[in-house]
């Protein structure tokens, strides 16, 4: 009866606490990929600039790989807001300017979606996972008729944004792609 139910409730609240404390932690330890004998300012300066455009892994994508290579530093990575772009290869001009830039980093979408940059949830409940498998971690549940916006796709999975904010990757079956939303 209502002791069952508040145990039940209490072991609820602690697989709910849980999930959102490994969610924190996979959150923080994403943000941001370091090479070995990068620059102390080099790092800081990638940091900066990350938690300026990108306080909230969860909303925004801003995976950033810095490498030295002699007198060159390689930038390599994903962003999905092109003003965080110029803002990082601006402030490393400032700072690094002993090394060659090189710049690798994608503004997502990526063009290779083509003008399809958008789906349509078409199942009752899509699951927005953390990483392009289904044993990856649950993110959050999309219900049939969501949108999300498109940034990447592997195989057979799209990485995207969906009505709340969040990203996240569906699995191709479970949206229809559009031009428009």
């Amino acid at each position: 009866g209502e002791k069952a139910m508040r145990e039940r409730l209490r072991s609820l609240r602690a697989v709910a606490l849980t999930t959102a404390i490994m969610m924190m932690v996979a959150l923080l330890a994403n943000c941001k990929r370091v090479e070995r004998g990068t620059p102390d300012v080099v790092l800081d300066t990638i940091e900066q600039v990350r938690r300026r455009y990108c306080p909230d892994r969860r909303l925004e994508v801003f995976d950033i790989t810095a490498q030295v290579r002699g007198a060159n530093l390689r930038l390599s990575g994903e962003v999905s807001n092109p003003v965080s772009k110029q803002a990082l290869l601006k402030a490393m001009r400032n700072v690094a300017r002993t090394f060659k830039i090189e710049e690798e980093i994608v503004v997502l979408p990526e063009a290779r979606l083509g003008r399809q940059r958008f789906g349509i949830i078409n199942v009752s409940v899509a699951n927005l996972r953390s990483a392009p498998r289904h044993s990856a971690e649950l993110v959050n549940q999309m219900l049939i008729g969501s949108s999300v916006v498109l940034l990447k796709q592997k195989d057979d999975w799209f990485y995207g944004h969906v009505e709340d904010g969040y990203l996240g990757w569906l699995t191709a079956g479970s949206i229809v792609r559009t031009d428009s939303v």
